[in-house]
C-alpha cells in the first residue's frame, strides 16, 4: 500500500500501515532415554552427546543401552549422524576397510549384526547391500535404523547433506549373518546398541546425537504378512520364478488355497509395497530389454503409467528413469511403491536411489479398489528369469472428515468442499485446518464436531484439528449478520525524536499515532483522521487520511513547524459514515501528549 501525506498549516501528516502474521506446527513422539554403559560407564546421552574412536585392531566400541525395557514386539526407530576422518598425508586413499559400525544386539539368543557398516567409500547395510555412497572426509552424514521386532525386519535409510534420503530397504533378519550357533528368536528384544570403530588405525568414527523412539503400530504401519512361494504361505520370506504371477488384493479372484489374498481396510490411508526383485539375463543382452515388470491394478484395470520395469541397464516407470543404475544378473534389489489415497498419488522408490517417480491414482481411487500387482517376465527365453521376494504390505490407516451445513457458507479442508455426502479421507495422525467461508451477508454462528462446540476455537475463520484418530462430522451454522454501526480507537500515541522529512536536511518535531477502526457491519465509512487540538489556544485541526487495512488498521505521523516545542496537544481519531442519508461522526479516546525538548 503507498503512503500518502497532507499538508495542513505547517503540518505533515504520513500513513503508516504494518502487520505480519505467524505460523507454528506441532510434533509428538515417544522418546526414549539412552545410556552409555561401557568399560564401566553410566552416563546419560543427550542429543549433544558426541564421540571419536580411534581405529583400532580390538574393534574399540560404546554400548548404547535404552533407559527402559524393550520388548519383543516393539518397532524402533534409532537415528544417529556419524562421519570419519582421516588424515590424507598419511591415509594416501581412501579407507575401503569398514571403520565404523552401528551393531544391534538382538539377545544372548540370537547374537548382534551389523545393520549400519561405513567405509571410506560407501556406507552399507548388513546384507552387505550399498546405501549410500561417496562418503566424504570429515563429512556427517545422518542414519536411520528401524527395527520391526514383532515382524523381524528392519530398514536402513542415509540422508544426503540437503536432507534427501537414499533408501535402504526392507530385510528380512534371517538375512543377516550371524555368529557360529546363534538364532533368531521370537521372543528377542534389542538388548543394546555398538557404535564400534574398524582396525584401520589412521581412521577416526565419531557419532552424535543418538536418539531412539518407539512407534506404535498406527504410527509406524500395520503390516499384513510375507509371501513364500516355496511353501505357500505367507509368514516368511522366499523367493518366486514364474512367467507370471498375480498377487490378489481385497477379495477379488483369490486362488484355490486363499493363500495370497489380501485386504486392505476401508479406510486406509497410505498403502506401502516393498519386495526385493532379481532378474536374470544371458551375456551380452539389451541394457533396454524389460526382463521383469510389475504392475499394480486398480478396480480391476491395470495402471500402465506405474510399471515398473526391471532391464540390465536400470529401472524405470513407464519409461520415465527411476535407477540408471545397473541390475547385475543375479543381484537383489530393494522396491517400494507407496499409493496415498488422500493425496491420490503413487510413488515408485528404488534402494539406493534417491530420486523417485509420483503418479496420479484414477480419480477418487481407494485402497479397497486395489485388486492385484501384477508380476511377469518381459521376455520368454531361455536364460531370462525373473525373481522375487521378501513382500511387506503394510498401511496406515486414515479417518473421514465430513461437514453439515446450515445457512450459506461452505466448509472447506484445503481445497475441497466438506459435505455430509462425500467424506474427504485423512491420514490418522495428522493435523488439518479447517476454514468457514460464509457468503455475503453471513457469519459463522456455531461450529461442532463430533457434537462437542469448538465455536470459541475458530479464529480467523479457520478451526485446527490436531492428531486425527477417529473420524469427524463437523456441524456449521452460518447466520445473517445483523447492522452494526462502526466505531474507531486511538490505541497509541508517541511523541517521537526529531524527524527529518525525506529531500530535507532539517529535523521537525513530530508525533506517531496509530488507530483502528471496527468497521462494522451495513455501514461504509466515507472520511477517517484525526483531530489536532493545541490545548493552551484551543485551535483545532482536521487531518484526514485516506486509507486504511481490510483489518481497519492505519497511523499517522505528524511533524512541521506547527507542533511547538513546550506545548502540550491532544489528538483523537475520527471516523464519519452516513446512517439514513445522514452523516454521522464517531471519535476516539483523546489523547494528551507534550513536545519537550528534544
Amino acid at each position: 500500500m503507498k503512503r500518502k501525506s497532507v499538508i495542513l498549516a505547517c503540518l505533515v501528516c504520513v500513513l503508516l500501515i504494518s502487520w505480519c502474521n505467524f505460523g507454528y506446527a506441532q510434533v509428538n513422539q515417544q522418546e526414549i532415554q539412552l545410556k552409555r554403559t561401557d568399560s564401566g560407564a553410566n552416563e546419560v546421552i543427550t542429543v549433544g552427546t558426541e564421540y571419536s574412536i580411534k581405529g583400532s585392531s580390538s574393534y574399540l566400541y560404546r554400548k548404547i543401552v535404552a533407559a527402559q525395557t524393550l520388548l519383543p514386539e516393539d518397532y524402533l526407530v534409532y537415528t544417529a549422524n556419524i562421519r570419519l576422518d582421516w588424515d590424507e598425508s598419511v591415509q594416501t586413499t581412501v579407507p575401503t576397510v569398514v571403520s565404523g559400525y552401528q551393531s544391534v544386539q538382538f539377545g544372548t539368543t540370537a547374537g548382534g549384526a551389523h545393520l549400519i557398516q561405513m567405509a571410506g567409500n560407501a556406507i552399507k547395510n548388513a546384507a552387505g547391500t550399498e546405501v549410500y555412497n561417496g562418503v566424504q572426509n570429515g563429512v556427517w552424514y545422518q542414519t536411520k535404523i528401524e527395527i520391526n521386532m514383532q515382524n523381524h525386519t528392519y530398514c536402513v535409510t542415509v540422508y544426503n547433506q540437503d536432507g534427501t534420503k537414499k533408501l535402504g530397504g526392507m530385510k528380512k533378519f534371517v538375512s543377516i549373518p550371524l555368529s557360529s550357533g546363534k538364532a533368531w528368536s521370537d521372543t528377542s528384544a534389542v538388548t543394546e546398541i555398538r557404535m564400534m570403530t574398524g582396525p584401520n588405525e589412521n581412521v577416526t568414527y565419531s557419532f552424535t546425537n543418538m536418539q531412539m523412539k518407539r512407534l506404535t503400530a498406527a504410527q509406524a504401519g500395520e503390516t499384513l504378512h510375507y509371501y513364500d512361494s516355496e511353501t505357500g504361505s505367507m509368514i516368511s520370506s522366499g523367493k518366486g520364478n514364474w512367467p507370471q504371477f498375480n498377487y490378489w488384493f481385497n477379495g477379488s479372484n483369490m486362488n484355490v488355497n486363499n493363500m495370497n489374498l489380501v485386504s486392505l481396510p476401508e479406510n486406509t490411508a497410505r498403502a506401502i509395497i516393498r519386495f526385493q526383485a532379481s532378474i536374470v539375463y544371458p551375456e551380452g543382452a539389451s541394457n533396454t530389454l524389460a526382463v521383469g515388470q510389475m504392475s499394480p491394478f486398480i478396480s480391476g484395470t491395470k495402471q500402465t503409467l506405474l510399471n515398473l520395469n526391471m532391464m540390465p541397464g536400470g529401472s524405470n516407470i513407464s519409461s520415465t528413469v527411476l535407477s540408471s543404475q545397473a541390475n547385475a544378473s543375479g543381484s537383489w534389489r530393494g522396491y517400494a511403491l507407496e499409493m496415498d489415497f488422500t493425496k491420490g498419488t503413487a510413488t515408485w522408490s528404488a534402494e539406493g536411489e534417491s530420486a523417485v517417480v509420483t503418479r496420479t491414482l484414477p480419480a477418487g481411487a481407494r485402497a479397497s479398489q486395489l485388486t492385484r500387482l501384477n508380476f511377469v517376465e518381459g521376455e520368454d527365453a531361455v536364460g531370462y528369469e525373473f525373481y522375487q521376494k521378501d513382500f511387506e504390505i503394510s498401511y496406515v490407516p486414515g479417518y473421514n472428515l465430513s461437514a453439515a451445513v446450515t445457512g450459506s457458507g461452505s466448509v472447506k479442508c484445503g481445497e475441497p468442499v466438506l459435505n455430509a455426502e462425500d467424506s474427504l479421507l485423512v491420514e490418522q495422525g495428522k493435523t488439518v485446518e479447517i476454514t468457514f467461508e460464509p457468503e455475503e451477508g453471513y457469519e459463522i454462528s456455531t461450529v461442532s464436531v463430533n457434537g462437542q462446540d469448538m465455536t470459541s476455537l475458530v479464529q480467523n475463520q479457520k478451526l485446527t484439528l490436531e492428531n486425527i484418530t477417529e473420524d469427524k462430522a463437523i456441524a456449521a451454522v452460518f447466520s445473517e449478520k445483523q447492522m452494526t454501526e462502526p466505531t474507531v480507537t486511538t490505541e497509541t500515541v508517541t511523541s517521537s525524536s526529531p524527524y527529518t522529512p525525506e529531500g530535507s536536511t532539517t529535523p521537525e518535531n513530530s508525533v506517531v499515532m496509530y488507530s483502528k477502526i471496527n468497521l462494522g457491519y451495513g455501514y461504509t465509512v466515507d472520511k477517517a483522521g484525526v483531530y489536532l487540538k493545541d490545548s493552551q489556544e484551543g485551535a483545532s485541526l482536521l487531518l484526514p487520511v485516506s486509507q486504511w487495512t481490510e483489518e481497519g488498521q492505519w497511523g499517522i505521523r505528524l511533524y512541521g513547524a506547527g507542533l511547538q516545542t513546550g506545548k502540550e496537544y491532544s489528538i483523537c481519531s475520527f471516523i464519519q459514515y452516513q446512517k439514513a442519508g445522514e452523516q454521522q461522526e464517531v471519535t476516539g479516546e483523546e489523547k494528551t501528549f507534550s513536545m519537550d525538548e528534544q
